[in-house]
């Protein structure tokens, strides 16, 4: 007999997934007691694909782990429903699983316990993964808050993220999100990463095997310097052994980050081009920060392979108010350096350009004030959820009268095809914003949360 045509074979697996999804229901968890669950975990157990787990406010000592095709939201977001995870170890872990959206939680653990170097919200092997609207923070013993591998199209969206652990073992490297090996197409968009009481090392970092990132609308700082964070953000960076079998020899590349605010950061640079294939630094702030010895630094590719990295762009950016030290340093990198070009950035300091000539710069605006309209340097109030995050973005806004207005230069014209507006995927169903005429620095030209 002959075998079915692969579209015939695959028919009644289609039709009844339709079906599943059109009879989609709501499983309500309260830890109370008043509804049919007590335990999240309880309700994902039950559950089938396409339905939805509302969870009533209260805290829920317990580790979530979702199955594929399920949405699990609290009722009232994360100032009122908690996932503590009180002996160490990981609050969510989507492992192997896809198309899952978590929103509004208090992802929590305490800080000096459970198994070292995990995650507190942790993906292993996933793809099309949300997590939105929640807080992250305070993650076990020797562990980053958010820890991506071997995933793909994962999106993480409005959420404010604190405290990775200490390093108890003094070699542990703790972040506040980490993506490494195999990772491609990952957003990170609208949140805050910050530090407190000395706790945690580099905000955000890629290691090798990361491709198509994108970190857009972003609070980054303030951070407390010293110890391992050096560089607070940082694109690109490959550790020997982790991703040895990657060919040609820069294995991370494609990386975005734009519309972003770093403000009040400590270390040795604010932002690092740690040797990345293809980086674009652009329309983002950075305001008050206290980096030495400079802003940006630039790396060669420090991998087993080495060499240096290409394709590096800064632009339409303004910095403002960070001192005297210079802008940009290669560190042991000067091919790397070769690579970088600047155009259309506001320097409102009288720092120098460090191992860039600022006055040679196209488009460069030296010496100005860019007139923001409420700018401060952030503080945290876990009563006032995730809109707080707009809300100090808001202050960033140029005033009608800045110089910094209409200066710039179109992001898709200066980097022709490299960017996230030709990935699909990286969008997560945003269309891209209208071209405009004119393009003005800093936040809100080009912007997904505006």
């Amino acid at each position: 007999m002959p075998s079915l045509h692969p579209r015939v074979a695959f028919l009644p697996l289609i039709m009844a997934l339709v079906a599943s999804f059109a009879s989609a229901a709501t499983l309500t968890v309260d830890v109370e007691g008043s509804s049919p669950f007590k335990t999240i975990t309880a309700a994902i157990d039950k559950a089938n694909a396409g339905d939805t787990i509302l969870v009533k406010p209260g805290v829920y000592r317990e580790s979530v782990r979702p199955k594929s095709h399920l949405r699990i939201v609290s009722e009232k977001g994360p100032t009122m429903t908690s996932v503590f995870v009180e002996k160490g170890g990981r609050a969510l872990h989507c492992d192997h699983v896809e198309d899952v959206t978590v929103e509004g939680f208090d992802f929590r653990s305490v800080l000096g316990v459970g198994k070292a170097g995990d995650g507190l919200v942790k993906l292993d092997f996933s793809s099309d993964i949300i997590v939105r609207d929640s807080y992250i923070h305070d993650a076990g013993n020797d562990a980053d808050c958010v820890k991506v591998n071997d995933s793909r199209r994962f999106l993480l969206e409005r959420c404010v993220v604190w405290n990775p652990a200490g390093r108890l073992d003094k070699k542990s490297f703790q972040e506040g999100m980490d993506t490494r090996v195999r990772n491609f197409e990952i957003t990170v968009r609208g949140c805050w990463f910050f530090q407190q009481d000395g706790q945690g090392d580099t905000l955000i970092y890629c290691k090798g095997g990361c491709f198509d990132i994108l970190w857009e609308d972003n609070i980054f700082g303030p951070s407390v310097g010293g110890g391992h964070a050096n560089v607070p953000v940082q694109s690109g960076h490959q550790n020997a052994g982790e991703a040895g079998d990657y060919n040609p020899p820069f294995p991370s590349g494609r990386f975005v980050v734009r519309n972003n605010l770093f403000v009040g950061l400590k270390g040795e640079a604010a932002f690092g081009f740690q040797g990345p294939d293809t980086s674009l630094l652009y329309n983002n702030i950075f305001y008050r920060n206290e980096t030495t010895p400079s802003l940006i630094t630039i790396t060669d590719n420090p991998g087993a392979k080495g060499g240096p990295a290409l394709n590096l762009f800064t632009f339409n950016n303004l910095f403002v108010e960070n001192g005297d030290k210079p802008i940009y340093r290669q560190r042991n990198a000067p091919a790397s350096l070769r690579n970088l070009k600047t155009s259309h950035n506001f320097y409102g300091q009288p720092a120098l350009g460090g191992d860039v000539d600022l006055k040679s710069e196209p488009g460069a605006l030296l010496g100005h004030t860019p007139g923001f309209v409420a700018p401060t340097i952030p503080v945290f109030d876990f009563s006032k959820g995730t809109q707080q995050i707009r809300e100090i973005r808001a202050g960033f806004k140029l005033a009608a009268t800045s110089p910094a207005r209409v200066v710039g230069i179109d992001p898709l014209t200066f980097t022709g095809s490299v960017h996230p507006q030709t990935v699909p995927a990286m969008r997560h169903g945003l269309e891209g914003p209208t071209k405009p005429t004119t393009w003005d620095l800093g936040l809100h030209d080009f912007t997904a949360s505006r």
